[in-house]
């Protein structure tokens, strides 16, 4: 009741397909996923309020995942997507079909077979609704008589009941009716039968009045099972996979009848937490993974696993055949005829024979109770125990000890000191660890000599002592590990190791030379070639550092008892598994110097509780892996629509603001649920999976719209994992402000105003652009009237004037006037010069001559013209077809006057009889070239030419061009002229 159970008194044990566990009770229904219990109970119903809620018999799931309970009040239905419970009333009558029921089974999945107590049996079809009734006959029921009737279907769909005298069949095929045992139940005064259950080979197990029957319809024979007085009536029974079989008693407890004919009683043993909680045995269940559960009238529920175990468990009571001296186990040894000596504390010897399940104990009273600590074998094989008493002969026949003299006090008292090892050399000495040093004596004449004390070991406290395979001992002291070998029958010590550290217990691999040892800071990896350790710790995966005993398998594993349970360490891989008490450890708890490895491999642990014993290949692990269901789904911390099953649910679609989501979820596989781990994921939102132990819980906050997968594996007690399963698809819907028709409308839009505010800047643009077409096409209109009025008034007047000019000076040579004919000869050049420039200005003027073609053109003809008066060769290097390169006038006009004075220069100063011109137009840049083959100068002392290379590269850099000279004295000049276009 205490662990949420909604009474105390379980009828009705159901495991469904996805893996609960239902118990149904004397009031209400109950659902357990490993952790938790949820409750379910029925409306008030008045004419059946004292059993309104009491859940017994069977209980059967349809095709749909329903599931069919009985009950006293009637038929009750769990709606499996609903979650709801309600009563069923087959064509809607309240009348007929309230009271009690018994669920019989299902049939081609929802084909629902059931019966009253008492005179009929029914077949209700689930998809169509039809209901149809068949009168049970009972021959053996004399007229107007009444009989409470038991009734279940078996694998095969045979209906079987209670007669008065015997059993009956209902064949729910042929609708037959058959009868049994009415003969054998009259002879033997069987009035009653309480349960049946039908066997995979086809037998029946019959539980009667007084005695458990079983019954072989298909031979109709009879054979006697268990019980002879009421007291112990077996009335309910569950067989195994192993071929066990379990039966339930109203006062006996429970038994076990085994597959190879043993009986095993399981009964209530006062203070006994591992015994059943009470006699009185309700119901039986075995699940999927072997756990049997018991129904225990008044005391809820007990379960424990029968797969094989991984550990026999041993303490005082065990299996009633016998008892340990006490539960505090010191020590081990198997003897030649397979006798286990067991060493308690206070407890003497227990001498344990498995095979016949026997056990006696040896424990003198006199002066006290005896303790014994460790066992060895002499030469001869006979047995020496050191215990309390001191160090003897056992003999595990009859018990007698034959003490060996000794003084272990050291004020000379016999039997005060702790005895904690001892161990039998190969060259025949006997050495005994004690709390207050190392002790021992030789044999070799057969006879020990007296046990004496060994100097270098005074007031050590030995805790071990071993012989490793090259005959060395090794004594293991608190604080320090001992090398020590016998030298004139003393003990002398080769090295003392491992300082600071108080080793337990220590074993050998022979194959790799390791020295394996147990302490209480780890497990000690000591390589006595080098001398080289390592320490494997909890920081390495072991549960607890604090060890008692390692001891090493057939495989090599080395196994490790702790203050934290049993672990099995693989050196090769460092995997360590850990067994605790869940597991069936005597506790968690083991004892300095309890451990035992048999010659067949068996291994022994003892501990505060009792002892273990295994053979570590038979060590294997759950196989099970568990059924992963989601048993909770909630939105902002509270659960999503009640109404609903959240196991049902597949697909959840949110809203925007709904973006908080938990979940609970379980492994609904239970041997040891507390050891159950998990991995989940919300794919979507976490980018790999989430290790959460045992917790079984996830949250997450401010999901983004979209679609995520809620996934989780999970495993068993042992490690075994299942399949990752998607246990929920979550949609979270984006806002209209997020959602596709909002962006193609937003699109639409957006598009809609680009388009107005590109028509917009294009129609300013284009505006802007005819006002700077209109401005450009005024500028040329302009600089063409400029240049047409300046060719025609100022040109012509020039060109008067020079007239007139030469008209004077023929005058003045005719009449001699030489001074007079000198001023006319520099008016008439000046005025030529001035016809020249004026001439210039005009053609840079006109904007029909904005193009390099023209300007080609232009050079190519003052440059002819210009040379036409001098003895230089003239090489113009023009392509044929130039370019339609648009150029500025200040463009042209800044070309030109640097190809101008560049000639001009070649003239002055060049002393040059060729001069080459070129112009070409790669990859978007005029170049220009102009060279001659004249003096050169130094182009160190550039001064002589002034300012006039200045701006000549002035000119350019306005342009956006690069004007570049290269000369050297007596190889001539070279100028570049590179303009962007």
């Amino acid at each position: 009741m205490s662990d949420g159970l909604s009474q105390s008194s379980v009828y009705t044990i159901f495991q469904d397909s996805r893996g609960f566990i239902w118990f149904g009770t004397g009031d209400g229904l109950n659902r357990y996923d490993g952790y938790e219990l949820k409750t379910y109970r029925n409306e008030f119903i008045p004419k059946v309020i004292s059993h309104n809620n009491f859940y017994g018999y069977k209980a059967v799931e349809d095709r749909n995942g329903n599931i069919w309970f009985s009950s006293r009040a009637g038929i009750v239905l769990y709606n499996f997507k609903t979650d709801k419970i309600d009563y069923f009333y087959p064509l809607n009558d309240t009348i007929s079909f309230t009271g009690e029921f018994l669920m019989l089974g299902i049939t081609g999945g929802n084909e629902l077979w059931f019966c009253n107590a008492n005179d009929s049996i029914y077949h209700y079809s689930i998809p169509s609704g039809r209901l149809r009734s068949f009168t049970i006959q009972d021959p053996t029921l004399g007229p107007k008589q009444s009989f409470y009737r038991n009734a279940d279907m078996d694998a095969n769909g045979k209906i079987w009941y209670t007669l008065h005298y015997g059993i009956g069949s209902f064949d729910t095929r042929s609708y037959q009716f058959n009868f049994y045992l009415s003969d054998y139940y009259k002879k033997h005064n069987l009035t009653w039968t309480g349960d049946f259950l039908t066997l995979p080979d086809g037998d029946m197990i019959l539980a009667c009045y007084k005695m458990t029957l079983r019954f072989s319809p298909s031979k109709n024979t009879v054979q006697y099972i268990a019980g002879d007085s009421v007291n112990s009536l077996y009335f309910k029974s569950v067989p195994d996979r192993y071929g066990n079989l379990w039966l339930a008693s109203i006062n006996n407890g429970m038994a076990c009848l085994t597959k190879d004919g043993r009986k095993i009683i399981y009964k209530n043993i006062p203070n006994d937490p591992n015994s059943i909680s009470g006699n009185l045995v309700s119901r039986l269940f075995i699940d999927k993974s072997d756990n049997l559960w018991i129904g225990v009238d008044g005391q809820g529920i007990d379960k424990f696993n029968i797969a094989p175990p991984k550990f026999n468990l041993y303490r005082s009571g065990w299996e009633n055949t016998g008892k340990l001296g006490a539960n505090f186990i010191k020590c081990f040894y198997e003897t030649t005829d397979k006798k286990l000596l067991v060493g308690t504390h206070d407890g003497g010897i227990s001498v344990l024979d498995r095979k016949n399940k026997s056990a006696k104990i040896f424990n003198p009273e006199k002066p006290y109770k005896n303790t014994v600590s460790c066992f060895t074998t002499d030469s001869k094989g006979r047995i020496i125990m050191g215990s309390s008493l001191g160090v003897g002969y056992f003999d595990p026949t009859n018990g007698s000890v034959q003490l060996i003299p000794a003084d272990f006090s050291p004020s000379g008292v016999h039997g005060q000191t702790n005895i904690l090892s001892i161990l039998y050399t190969t060259d025949h000495h006997l050495l005994i660890g004690t709390t207050i040093g190392l002790f021992g004596g030789t044999d070799a004449t057969g006879d020990f000599k007296p046990i004496i004390k060994y100097k270098p070991f005074i007031s050590q406290y030995i805790y071990h002592i071993f012989q490793s395979k090259d005959k060395s001992l090794w004594i293991s002291a608190m604080g320090n590990v001992f090398r020590v070998k016998f030298k004139n029958e003393e003990p002398v010590i080769h090295e003392s190791i491992l300082y600071g550290n108080s080793v337990k217990c220590i074993t050998e691999d022979t194959i790799h030379n390791i020295l394996w040892m147990a302490s209480e800071n780890g497990l000690i990896k000591y390589f006595p070639a080098t001398g080289k350790y390592d320490i494997i710790s909890t920081k390495d995966g072991l549960s607890n550092n604090y060890l008692y005993s390692v001891v090493m398998d057939e495989k090599g594993n080395l196994w490790l008892s702790s203050n934290k349970g049993l672990m099995c360490y693989d050196p090769a891989s460092r995997n360590v598994e850990t067994y605790d008490e869940s597991d069936g450890l005597q506790s968690n708890e083991f004892n300095t110097g309890s451990f035992y490895k048999s010659l067949s491999g068996e291994l022994f642990f003892g501990g505060i509780k009792g002892f273990n014993s295994f053979f570590p290949s038979n060590v294997k692990p759950n196989p099970n892996p568990p059924d992963v269901v989601l048993t909770g789904f909630r939105l902002f911390d509270k659960p999503y629509k009640e109404q609903e099953n959240c196991a049902a649910l597949n697909d959840v679609i949110l809203s925007y603001p709904e973006n908080t989501v938990s979940f609970d979820f379980a492994a609904l596989e239970y041997t040891n649920s507390k050891k159950n781990e998990y991995e989940y994921m919300l794919v979507g939102a976490d980018q790999n999976r989430v290790s959460s132990g045992n917790k079984h819980y996830a949250r997450y906050s401010g999901l983004k719209p979209g679609k995520y997968l809620f996934k989780v594996k999970a495993s068993n007690n042992d490690g075994i994992w299942s399949e990752e399963k998607t246990l929920l698809t979550i949609t979270v819907k984006a806002p209209w402000w997020l959602t596709w028709w909002f962006f193609i409308l937003l699109s639409i839009l957006l598009i809609g105003i680009g388009y107005v505010i590109v028509q917009l800047i294009i129609n300013q643009r284009l505006k802007e652009q005819r006002i700077i077409i209109e401005k450009q096409k005024a500028v040329e209109e302009e600089r063409t009237r400029i240049s047409k009025d300046m060719h025609d008034d100022i040109g012509s007047g020039l060109s008067k004037i020079a007239i007139m000019s030469e008209l004077l000076k023929t005058k003045a040579m005719k009449e001699e006037k030489t001074d007079m004919k000198k001023n006319i000869d520099k008016i008439s050049s000046t005025a030529g010069e001035l016809v020249d420039s004026m001439s210039h200005i005009v053609w840079a003027m006109n904007p029909q001559n904005d193009n390099l073609e023209n300007l080609a053109a232009y050079i190519r003809e003052y440059v002819l013209d210009f040379f036409d008066d001098f003895n230089v060769h003239c090489i113009l290097d023009f392509p044929e077809t130039i370019q339609p390169v648009h150029l500025t006038q200040q463009a042209r006009r800044n070309i030109f006057l640097v190809i101008k004075e560049s000639i001009n220069n070649i003239v002055k100063y060049a002393d040059a009889d060729e001069i080459k011109i070129s112009l070409s137009v790669p990859e978007n840049i005029i170049y220009l070239s102009i060279s001659d083959n004249g003096k050169g100068f130094d182009m160190n002392s550039t001064h002589r030419f002034g300012n006039g290379l200045i701006n000549m590269k002035k000119r350019m850099e306005d342009i956006g061009g690069k004007y570049e000279i290269y000369s050297e004295k007596e190889k001539g000049c070279r100028t570049e002229i590179i303009i962007p276009c």
